[in-house]
Parts: structure tokens; sequence; C-alpha cells
């Protein structure tokens, strides 16, 4: 089967598009949900422990091995919060993933953009776009954890 894409907008039902409105036993766009992680294929899952835990902060949240699947999951969210990131680590992968050039970043609030810049530089992160501001006048920067995932810092004042 040729794979041809995503289909057009006209071919999706209207169920929850700008404009529609809903039946009553359709699905509410957005009612009782609730953003729980993001998962990120990691090549050697202690280097990516190590920078999320010692280096950004984060906290270990649980770490177990998945049974039947050959895998290892570990979740890391900032102090405090809810929204996990969770590491997963396929048993035997002899080389690392790639990126590729679908996925961005991932964004993460602070509250002093220098201070944490020369916190985690301190600690060994790498940073490709150090602080500065954009457009729109917010300032950030990004770094890249071990795989090369970008993260973006974003100050909020």
């Amino acid at each position: 089967r040729e794979d041809r894409g995503p289909p057009s907008l006209d071919a999706i039902p209207d169920r929850g598009r700008a404009g529609a409105r809903p039946s009553q036993d359709q699905w509410a766009p957005g009612a009782d949900v609730k953003l729980l992680h993001t998962c990120l294929r990691v090549y050697d899952l202690d280097r990516s422990l190590d920078f999320y835990v010692n280096k950004l902060g984060f906290e270990l949240k649980r770490k177990f091995d998945l049974p039947g699947a050959g895998a290892t999951l570990a979740y890391v969210s900032p102090p405090g919060q809810d929204y996990e990131i969770e590491l997963t680590y396929n048993h035997g992968r002899g080389f690392s993933y790639t990126v590729g050039n679908g996925y961005a970043h991932m964004a993460i609030e602070v509250d002093d953009l220098d201070r944490v810049h020369r916190d985690w530089s301190a600690r060994g992160v790498y940073f490709r776009k150090p602080p500065g501001r954009i457009g729109t006048g917010t300032r950030i920067a990004f770094a890249l954890d071990p795989d090369g995932y970008n993260l973006e810092l974003i100050e909020r004042k």
C-alpha cells in the first residue's frame, strides 16, 4: 500500500472542527483531557537520566522494565509538576536514534533565563542557541539533550 499522507480536511468528519456544532453524543474537544507525557526514545538510559535528573534538576518519578517488550521506561519531570517525559530505552539497540525532521522541540518555561543558562552550562548542558530575544520580545534559548532533542527555554516575565 502506498502511503498518500493524511486525508484532506474534506474527508475528515466535522467533529471538533472550528465552526462545526457537535451533537449531544459527540465528544467536546478539550473536555476531560489532560496531557500526561511525551515519549522520547533514548540510546543510553543512564546518560539520559544523568542529563534530565542531575543536570536539569528534574525528578525521576518512576523507572521500570516493560514486561514482554524488551524495554525500560523512566519518567522524569520538573519538581512539583505532573507532566512527564517518558524516556524509553529499547534493550539491545546497537545504534542511536535519529531525531528526524518532524520533531522541533519541547518548551520549558523558566523565570530567569540567564540564571538557568549559567547553571545548566556549568553542569555540562550544551546550548545550541544562547539566550536571546526574538521578534515578539520574548527571550529564549535552545539546549540539546544527549540524543539531540531540542529543549526550548522560554523566559516568562
